[in-house]
């Protein structure tokens, strides 16, 4: 009889590691299910930035050429970031004159530019 509830407990405590085991094992599965769906939510809204942001360009590469006939890359080259900027005021911020002497172009600021993404 001894013998046969000691069996019997320790089949008993086996089926409770092995049980705490599974239910650890579940957890973690969750865990780790969570974890894939923020990464995956995570990159569908990169791509999605991303998609937009090219639509964006093209829209502003469209309208260039409709209003100005320009290709983006002709335009980025004529009036891109390393291209001086024109001042059009005083110094005080006053629009200048027609008799005012027009001041020579600035260099734009560092990083204040658009450069187009590749592909």
């Amino acid at each position: 009889m001894e013998r046969a509830a000691a069996s019997r407990d320790s089949a008993e405590s086996r089926r409770r590691a092995a049980e705490a085991a599974t239910v650890a094992a579940r957890q973690a599965s969750r865990a780790a299910g969570q974890r894939l769906e923020e990464l995956m939510r995570g990159a569908h809204r990169d791509e999605l930035a991303r998609i937009e942001h090219r639509m964006r360009i093209e829209q502003l590469e469209e309208r260039s050429l409709g209003e100005l006939g320009l290709e983006g890359d002709q335009l980025v080259a004529e009036y891109g970031p390393e291209q001086p900027i024109a001042v059009l005021t005083r110094p005080d911020g006053s629009a200048l004159g027609p008799d005012d002497e027009v001041p020579e172009p600035v260099a734009a600021a560092p990083n204040a530019g658009w450069r187009p993404s590749a592909g």
